[in-house]
């Protein structure tokens, strides 16, 4: 029921981790439904390392991109690039990290 440019969204929130997930419906092409992902995650993981407990902070932003038959509703493709940063507690001082992620998703 939605039409071209329409976008909704949905957030998951656990004790560590908040994520807020915003879906648009770019286009549709005979029975494929284009749609781009944009998400955003925030986490505060807490563990244990050789004695050391250790609070890690990451925030996750992807943007992709399904595509969908709308007949079925069935995912055909789902694509995503993926930066992560944070830190990481260090000898009293946050040392960042960072990351990248590329994914591609063909289901058959």
């Amino acid at each position: 029921g939605k039409k071209t440019g329409e976008s909704w969204s949905d957030t998951t929130e656990t004790k560590e981790t908040k994520t807020i997930r915003k879906y648009t419906l770019n286009s549709i092409t005979g029975n494929e439904a284009t749609i781009q992902l944009d998400v955003n995650s925030k986490a505060s993981n807490k563990f244990d390392f050789q004695g050391m407990a250790l609070e890690v902070k990451t925030e996750t932003k992807t943007k992709g991109e399904i595509i969908a038959d709308i007949t079925t509703g069935i995912v055909k493709k789902r694509s995503g690039t993926s930066d992560i940063t944070g830190s990481l507690p260090m000898m009293g001082q946050d040392m960042p990290i960072s990351a990248k992620v590329t994914s591609s998703s063909i289901y058959k």
